[in-house]
């Protein structure tokens, strides 16, 4: 069972707490093998905090964790590092390792999003918004709205635009464009394109982009959160400070670029992610 005894212990608890009530489990108290769940750093990838750990000048073997990982672990992700060039063998981080620390992504999600671009430039726009969709939270589920019923219809209808992009997450990238279009404001006369009102600072309307959210069950908030790492993986690829030189070789549909590069990275996710 991955539920610990302390959280089936505290999930009884609920049963009975605004009112008498019983709790019924599908499994026998022999089931529940580990006392506690383990701390978060113990069971997740240490790839990206090993990163930034050396970025700061550190040393992560000997970084006082409060819940030391498994040495093991850390050696996997020191091998990572050193495989997508982001430290030398000394254990040194590189310039592309800095960048990838400022990124703040999983590393191969930047190794992705940085071999991708200095072969492909002219898809930038399209490996940023990619990136942006895989690294929010629940990307898929947090897209669409928050009751169960429009949950199903907005997943009816990716599913069918899935259907026209060969691609669940192309269809997302195409969600997500078509939000970004909704309320723009004119650069001329720094007005709303759908409601007029004036707009001196802003790119878009905000309240027409909620609209939109709502008549099409999606979730602006996440919709917003993937906007803004979007802007934030492009002004930082594009800033001189990192110098990157972008490839213009575009010989194949950007589909086919982009799976080829996915399955690169991901060889054992390939199939979820796309």
């Amino acid at each position: 069972m991955k539920i610990s005894r302390s959280s089936a212990d505290q999930r009884t608890g609920r049963a009975g707490r605004t009112a008498p009530g019983h709790c019924i489990r599908l499994y026998t108290l022999d089931d529940l093998i580990r006392q506690d769940i383990e701390p978060a750093i113990l069971r997740s990838s240490l790839d990206l905090v090993t990163l930034q750990i050396i970025c700061l000048q550190l040393n992560p073997r000997k970084f006082p964790f409060i819940d030391p990982p498994d040495a093991t672990i850390l050696e996997a992700s020191f091998n990572l590092l050193e495989e997508l060039s982001c430290i030398d063998t000394d254990h040194v981080i590189t310039r592309r390792g800095q960048l990838f620390s400022e990124l703040s992504f999983d590393p191969r999600y930047s190794a992705f999003l940085v071999d991708t671009y200095l072969e492909h430039g002219p898809m930038l726009d399209l490996i940023a918004t990619v990136v942006a969709i895989l690294v929010t939270p629940g990307f898929r589920s947090d897209m669409i709205g928050a009751l169960q019923e429009e949950k199903d219809a907005a997943r009816n209808r990716i599913i069918d635009g899935a259907k026209n992009n060969d691609s669940d997450l192309l269809c997302l990238v195409s969600i997500f464009r078509d939000w970004c279009s909704a309320g723009q404001i004119d650069p001329v006369t720094r007005q709303c394109k759908i409601c007029h009102v004036p707009s001196a600072k802003e790119s878009s309307c905000a309240c027409c982009r909620a609209a939109y959210s709502l008549t099409r069950l999606l979730n602006n908030r996440s919709l917003c959160v993937i906007e803004n790492i979007y802007e934030a993986t492009i002004k930082a690829l594009t800033s001189p400070r990192w110098d990157l030189s972008p490839g213009s070789l575009v010989d194949r549909e950007d589909s086919d670029i982009l799976g080829d590069n996915l399955l690169k990275h991901f060889p054992e996710r390939y199939g979820h992610i796309l």
